[in-house]
């Protein structure tokens, strides 16, 4: 189903959403959360997902090193 799309999915946003905005009332985290996903500010090992507008983030190469999927847009 569409609803659980991101399901099992933990995800970071890096360089996507601006620092001082309310990253919870950002369309993108509303929009993965609809589809089930979770979202999180900080990288942990649970995280599966790192959502970036570059790839060279401190975000995205810290969860690189663990094979986690880095998508940049």
């Amino acid at each position: 189903m569409k609803k659980e799309a991101l399901k099992d999915c933990k995800i970071v946003f890096s360089n996507v959403i601006p620092l001082n905005d309310n990253v919870e009332a950002h369309p993108m985290w509303k929009k993965a959360e609809e589809l089930d996903a979770t979202c999180s500010t900080e990288t942990d090992a649970s995280v599966t997902h790192v959502i970036s507008r570059n790839h060279c983030t401190t975000k995205s190469k810290r969860r690189n090193l663990n094979q986690v999927e880095i998508r940049a847009f």
